[in-house]
């Protein structure tokens, strides 16, 4: 069973909380992106290099025996292609609006856990901690809490995917060997993100689909609901709902 986790959302339009949008700097500069960028530039570099020696783009013979390069086989431009390869890498790698939003999670939240099981529902208290990394491009959330009388510690780190138009989320916890990803989208009020992945059951051992829904209450409260499937019947259920209020 996934254990609580600490994840993102997005303050409704016109609330106080989405004008947060300052970013802490941990000292990472763009090097990272133009690292990324010269890798897809060597290997169109490669490929474009190999197809020359291969014979591909060999020009046709004229009567006379000289080479004529016509349309068809013309030479591409390489410096612009080059150029607009580092163009897309970098703006794939550029924080955006998106990113900014999640800002509004940063700092300390009280967290109320409701677990429900086999029809009782118990209720544990916990705290959890938001801060921007990498520049603004990912929201890092760490939770402390208890799990059946058990300390409990865990770490979420959220982000945009600026290619796939998705947020993207990954778990890792002191219960649990396994890293748990999702993937999420934003309704059109921009109070509801809906997410969904895949675990692998500890009981049944078995690939197992759920869901979580992250509702914007107001500018200082959240609740992210989690629904799985019943262990006998297969059918799905809410069975974990978490409570964030910001700290005061």
């Amino acid at each position: 069973m996934p254990e609580p986790r600490a994840r993102l959302g997005q303050s409704p339009p016109g609330s106080l909380a989405g004008k947060r949008t300052s970013t802490k700097n941990n000292g990472v500069s763009n090097m990272g992106n133009c690292k990324i960028c010269l890798v897809a530039v060597c290997a169109g570099a490669i490929g474009f290099g190999g197809a020359l020696m291969l014979g591909a783009g060999e020009p046709p013979k004229t009567a006379a025996g000289t080479k004529k390069m016509d349309d068809k086989h013309a030479m591409p431009a390489g410096g612009d292609k080059m150029a607009e390869m580092m163009q897309k890498c970098m703006a794939a790698g550029m924080p955006g609006e998106m990113h900014k939003k999640l800002d509004w999670f940063s700092g300390k939240w009280d967290c109320e856990i409701s677990h429900i099981m086999n029809g009782e529902t118990h209720v544990s208290k916990g705290s959890a901690v938001g801060e921007m990394i990498y520049d603004g491009r990912y929201s890092k959330m760490s939770f402390e809490g208890d799990m059946m009388g058990e300390k409990f510690t865990g770490m979420s780190l959220v982000g945009y995917n600026n290619v796939s138009k998705m947020f993207e989320s990954m778990w890792v916890d002191s219960m649990s060997t396994a890293m748990m990803t999702m993937t999420g989208k934003l309704n059109e009020k921009g109070n509801e993100y809906s997410w969904t992945g895949q675990y692998h059951c500890p009981m049944t051992e078995k690939l197992t689909n759920w869901r979580e829904i992250t509702t914007i209450v107001d500018e200082n409260t959240y609740r992210m609901d989690f629904y799985m499937p019943n262990m006998e019947t297969g059918k799905e259920e809410m069975q974990m709902t978490i409570t964030y209020k910001r700290a005061k």
